[in-house]
């Protein structure tokens, strides 16, 4: 699959998770409409959450990490913004005006990188704009998890790639 094909995938999701979840219930108790049951998140409408987390606390302090626990047990970092560090893997930027969330949120870019832990992967659509993103270079973001994805790799069996939605520091 390509990442195009899986970020309408992601676009599609999110507006879905909007449409299901009434934004005022989202404002009284956000850490407590997290789907905890599901941690697949083509499947969970967490993505919502945290885009609505970013829009509304812009600048909260980050909780330092490890990809290979979050990875492991995302249901406990659901609602916490956390910070993650690795090494870019690759980049693909969306402008504005060519998809959904960019028209509503601003440029996208969809970000790939191994965690420091060297195993973890970790799949980040980054809301800011104006950053310097190099393959190979190391990159620290701050966000939060709305879950995990299955991947094929080339070898057709399913991996996990943890996913963040935040913003490089």
């Amino acid at each position: 699959m390509n990442q195009s094909y899986l970020l309408i995938v992601l676009i599609l999701l999110i507006l879905a998770a909007f449409l299901r979840t009434s934004l005022s219930s989202v404002s009284t108790s956000v850490t407590s409409n997290w789907n905890t049951q599901v941690i697949d998140v083509t499947r969970n409408h967490n993505a919502a959450l945290a885009f609505y987390l970013l829009g509304t606390n812009p600048n909260p302090a980050p909780v330092n990490a490890l990809a290979r626990n979050v990875i492991t047990s995302p249901s406990n970092y659901f609602g916490k913004y956390l910070q993650l560090s690795g090494t870019i893997q690759s980049v693909q930027t969306y402008p504005s005006q060519n998809n959904l969330p960019g028209l509503i949120i601003g440029n996208t870019t969809e970000l790939v990188m191994i965690a420091n832990d060297g195993v973890t992967v970790v799949d980040c659509l980054l809301v800011n704009e104006g950053i310097n993103l190099t393959i190979g270079s190391t990159i620290t973001i701050n966000g939060y998890t709305p879950g995990i994805r299955y991947v094929q790799n080339s070898q057709t069996a399913l991996t996990q790639e943890l996913v963040i939605i935040g913003r490089a520091v």
